[in-house]
């Protein structure tokens, strides 16, 4: 679910979600936004205070992770003590205690982003994050 304003849901039996991503990227028309994904289950108090982070926050993407893992392929975050996401799905992040948790926020320049990883040949959302992280982007766990 992405929200904008009003609430807006898209239901697709496409798996992959970064495909997904990318097709919503031109009715976002650049601005910040935030993605829930369907398996996402938090507490409402808990998405307040992740929205109020994200209004505060000058990094370009902020990740709700949890180390509650229920998941056969969670995707693993490594997390610096100022809250940096220094590296996300790769083996370095294979020890970390936290893992992703469907929420994700993210801000006006990464939907050029996107679309370069998208021509790069880049077809997961977990490679897409790793990508924003390796190329030195602002990556916040929260």
């Amino acid at each position: 679910m992405i929200f904008r304003g009003d609430a807006n849901a898209v239901v697709s039996d496409i798996e992959d979600r970064f495909v997904i991503f990318c097709a919503l990227l031109p009715d976002l028309a650049g601005e910040p936004f935030l993605l829930c994904l369907v398996d996402s289950v938090f507490e409402t108090a808990e998405l307040g205070r992740f929205m109020l982070a994200a209004d505060h926050s000058r990094a370009a993407a902020l990740v709700a992770v949890t180390s509650f893992v229920h998941d056969e392929a969670p995707l693993r975050a490594l997390v610096g003590v100022d809250g940096r996401v220094t590296a996300i799905g790769t083996p370095q992040a294979a020890s970390s205690p936290w893992v992703t948790a469907g929420v994700y926020w993210f801000g006006e320049g990464v939907a050029d982003r996107a679309e370069e990883a998208r021509a790069d040949g880049t077809l997961r959302l977990r490679h897409f994050l790793s990508r924003l992280v390796e190329g030195g982007l602002d990556v916040r766990a929260n």
